[in-house]
């Protein structure tokens, strides 16, 4: 994008994707803290918390990426050979595949530290799809993850171009952002009523699943099974995993206003 628009910053596009990247993960950080204190929420454990999603949203996020690289090659070329040589070098880097052990390693912090579960996976899942909006912000600016070309004519005038998926990445998640705020604040912040625990990061995992299963109907993705890509078949567990949340997460009668959700 930067190449076509900008031509004279195009050597920049990687540090760009990465800037924003790592700008993104310092503003979810940021808000994820003011919002657990701003709900009551003991200052220096929820600094501990927010400095620890930082520091660890990265490395662990790339070794969850690389973990998956194999299964962008044909099914008929997996073997443990191929893993290694996926896992080892850098190859490619899948959003959904990234979410995986930074989730697993901040549920495992949320326990051993005793904190309100619920309250804070949720309010960690709230700030996913704004911070993936920022990301794909770099990838317009690097020019990766476009969908497929795109030629046609409409009176008279050529349009040909690669489908910007980046860009309705960047308008679908702070949409889910915008809906997902909305749950948040009738689930923890409202007057008396019934809170359900996972309220929210269930809602997103349907809406996330949804969005991204309809994107890769126009990207350039290998197929891997039942006309499927490696994508879709994630975005068919992901959209499971949130219908569980949302029928069996904790619910609770409260009337006072901000109270957490039990664990």
């Amino acid at each position: 994008m930067l190449r076509h628009f900008f031509p004279s910053l195009a050597p920049y596009r990687n540090d760009a994707y990465w800037g924003l990247i790592f700008l993104a993960l310092a503003v979810c950080g940021l808000l994820i803290y003011r919002r657990l204190t701003g709900l009551g929420e003991d200052r220096k454990r929820m600094g501990k918390l927010a400095l620890f999603l930082v520091l660890t949203a990265g490395p662990l996020g790339d070794l969850s990426s690389r973990a998956v690289n194999m299964f962008y090659a044909p099914s008929e070329e997996w073997s443990l050979q191929l893993w290694l040589e996926g896992f080892v070098t850098k190859g490619t880097h899948t959003y959904h595949a990234a979410m995986v052990l930074p989730i697993l390693a901040w549920i495992a912090y949320i326990k051993l530290a005793k904190l309100d579960f619920w309250l804070i996976f949720d309010v960690i899942m709230l700030y996913f799809p704004l911070g993936h909006a920022i990301g794909r912000v770099g990838c317009l600016a690097a020019g990766c993850c476009f969908g497929e070309h795109v030629d046609w004519r409409v009176a008279g005038m050529h349009y040909d171009y690669k489908n910007p998926v980046p860009l309705y990445a960047v308008i679908g998640n702070t949409a889910l952002y915008l809906v997902l705020s909305r749950i948040f604040r009738r689930s923890y912040e409202g007057s008396a009523r019934t809170r359900q625990g996972g309220a929210v990061a269930g809602t997103y995992f349907v809406l996330y699943g949804l969005m991204r299963f309809c994107f890769e109907l126009i990207r350039t993705e290998p197929v891997l099974v039942l006309g499927l890509t490696q994508a879709q078949l994630v975005m068919c567990a992901f959209m499971a995993l949130g219908a569980l949340l949302l029928v069996f997460g904790p619910r609770r009668r409260d009337a006072g206003a901000g109270s957490p959700v039990p664990t």
